[in-house]
């Protein structure tokens, strides 16, 4: 994983749940912070958005705005 350019609170802070919908607009749910961030590499996320989804809480999502809560309690 690539070192992010700030802390990560202020990387989740910058996070919308829009950006979240748009980077998981066809991933396949439930999927873990692992699947999660593998598809989001694959799917060309920025190196802060890779950070933050690997700073979130180990758990299994079911949806990007699940996603999105988790992304904000970062911050």
């Amino acid at each position: 994983m690539a070192i992010p350019s700030r802390p990560i609170p202020d990387l989740a802070r910058e996070i919308t749940p829009s950006q979240i919908e748009q980077c998981f607009a066809g991933a396949h749910f439930p999927a873990d912070r692992k699947q999660l961030v593998n598809y989001a590499r694959d799917h060309f996320a920025s190196a802060d958005l890779l950070a933050v989804l690997d700073s979130i809480s180990d758990q299994v999502y079911r949806s990007p705005s699940e996603i999105a809560q988790a992304v904000q309690k970062l911050a």
